[in-house]
């Protein structure tokens, strides 16, 4: 990967995992996945759980905001 070039779009290999269930976890405060990144994944997959962490960077710390009960119904549902 040349970093002095522009980063390549992957949405075409995100859309691969359209039939397969995706939870997608944000930190409200991360520099990393924005709000309008997520807004866009759940837009290309219907089935999109997103959760949002207020307070958290990224990666939030999975032990907040009651995720660890979020993920277990996640994988429940799968």
């Amino acid at each position: 990967m040349d970093l002095t070039q522009p980063i390549p779009e992957l949405w075409s290999q995100f859309e691969g995992f359209r039939d397969i269930p995706v939870m997608a976890i944000r930190g409200a405060n991360s520099q990393l996945l924005s709000a309008a990144t997520l807004d866009e994944m759940a837009a290309r997959h219907p089935g999109l759980v997103t959760v949002t962490v207020d307070g958290q960077g990224h990666a939030p710390l999975l032990e907040t905001a009651g995720l660890p009960a979020k993920i277990v119904a996640f994988v429940a549902s799968a």
